[in-house]
């Protein structure tokens, strides 16, 4: 395991044809869905017509709570609502969804759906570590896209 520069450097100098490395030191900071969204938001800023297409609104919590509360309650513009009926058949397409998504969260594990801050913050409570004793975590919330980008039929996720 390697945790430095030279060390990585001598680590991978040795390493075999048929070796593979899983992981790099400080990778997840660059790799965390927070910290993905931190710069997609920086780099939408800067070139909006190429980021915003595929990006959906996306806030941090609870770094961006009062944001996401703002965007929640429609005081934002530029509102995307669900249209596909098949994939949410009981709720009607004129609502906003929003997908929450643990930021170390691995295969879909701890995602939900809400449409309400109320019910958001009913879910994150009863999910908070920190009512547990055990430290905060941050969240991914991001405006539920009904007709995401598709590669070959099936969703999937980049994070470069």
């Amino acid at each position: 395991w390697a945790t430095g520069g030279e060390e990585l450097t001598s680590l991978l100098r040795r390493i075999k044809p048929d070796q593979y490395v899983s992981r790099f030191p400080s990778m997840i900071s660059l790799c965390s869905k927070t910290a993905c969204a931190r710069l997609l938001q920086q780099a939408s800023q800067l070139y909006p017509n190429m980021i915003s297409p595929f990006w959906p609104r996306s806030f941090v919590i609870p770094d961006e709570a009062d944001k996401l509360y703002a965007a929640m309650n429609g005081s934002s513009t530029g509102r995307r609502t669900s249209t596909d009926s098949s994939l949410l058949p009981e709720i009607s397409q004129k609502k906003t969804f929003w997908i929450v998504k643990p930021d170390q969260g691995t295969q879909g594990d701890g995602i939900f759906l809400v449409s309400q801050w109320g019910e958001l913050e009913q879910k994150l409570y009863l999910t908070n570590p920190v009512n547990r004793g055990e430290q905060s975590r941050k969240w991914i919330v991001q405006e539920y896209l009904a007709q995401p980008m598709l590669v070959d039929g099936l969703k999937f996720d980049l994070r470069l």
